[in-house]
């Protein structure tokens, strides 16, 4: 008997552009559910959201994206704040005590939902992320949350291919040193 392999792919497309195959490291499943993680800086997500894009454009100066992130974190903030995870307990008598880390992973109560110009859409607040307030903004993947955030951050498009580059200082090469001191 010969094995039979089943491969999945998501595919997704904005506006009138062409459908886009997103990689496996871009998804996230949680509990049925499945996220998109908006890298900013992935080639993907760029020409998905602007369509045809410069070479090595990035979101990254996006005031959008910075918007709805601090939008997220404030909301995970304050569901943190609350006890939840990291909340040690101590147990009396206990005469040597496990130290662990808290586990970096997605947990169901990680999702929450924030509004995207009067849409209301779920993200996650970690990501699996150990700091989830830097991480990547991962948006449930459905057709009308994503729409609703791909059109907020395609206004700062433009404005994010303008922006200026990191400067780079540029090393002297040991040749550069001694034709120098000749």
């Amino acid at each position: 008997m010969q094995s039979v392999e089943v491969n999945t792919r998501v595919e997704l497309k904005h506006g009138d552009g062409k459908f886009h195959p997103i990689p496996e490291q871009l998804l996230v499943s949680l509990g049925g559910k499945s996220f998109l993680k908006i890298r900013p800086t992935s080639q993907v997500i760029v020409s998905l959201i602007c369509g045809k894009a410069p070479k090595n454009s990035s979101l990254s100066s996006s005031a959008a994206l910075a918007s709805l992130i601090q939008q997220r974190n404030e909301k995970g903030q304050k569901r943190g704040s609350d006890g939840g995870e990291g909340a040690e307990v101590f147990q009396a008598g206990a005469k040597k005590r496990k130290v662990t880390k808290p586990e970096a992973g997605i947990k169901e109560d990680q999702i929450i939902t924030i509004d995207v110009d009067g849409s209301n859409v779920e993200v996650l607040w970690n990501c699996g992320a150990s700091r989830p307030s830097r991480f990547d903004l991962c948006v449930v993947l459905e057709p009308e949350a994503l729409a609703a955030v791909f059109s907020k951050l395609q206004e700062d498009c433009q404005a994010c291919f303008e922006a200026s580059k990191r400067a780079y200082k540029k090393k002297e090469t040991s040749k550069s040193n001694v034709s120098s001191q000749s």
